[in-house]
């Protein structure tokens, strides 16, 4: 799951952290945050970046299904190296946008 945070608090979800900007979530804490899918989806300042709530069986975050400046936003605010280059290796497998995937170098060059 990747969810946006707007707001510059931490907010505390089902004891799940989300910090302020992108935050990508594994399949554990994916599974704890939908259980307040209401919660989340009434929060003015959290914007869900995938469907994850919407299909249980989701566990790897793709970007393959967003615009490209919705997958340049993406990029520009995770942090995780490991969630960068599982969207490099999607996008490269599936689309090959080069925008896409000079953004995902270039925050990994700067992480």
């Amino acid at each position: 799951m990747v969810v946006f945070n707007k707001g510059k608090k931490i907010l505390v979800i089902g004891k799940v952290n989300i910090f302020p900007k992108m935050n990508t979530f594994n399949s554990v804490d994916t599974e704890k945050l939908k259980k307040f899918k209401d919660a989340i989806l009434s929060i003015p300042n959290l914007e869900v970046m995938d469907d994850s709530l919407e299909d249980a069986e989701e566990s790897i975050v793709s970007l393959t299904d967003v615009s490209i400046r919705a997958a340049i936003k993406i990029i520009k605010e995770t942090v995780n190296v490991e969630a960068l280059e599982t969207f490099f290796d999607h996008e490269e497998k599936t689309k090959k946008r080069e925008k896409v995937l000079a953004a995902i170098q270039k925050q990994l060059d700067l992480i």
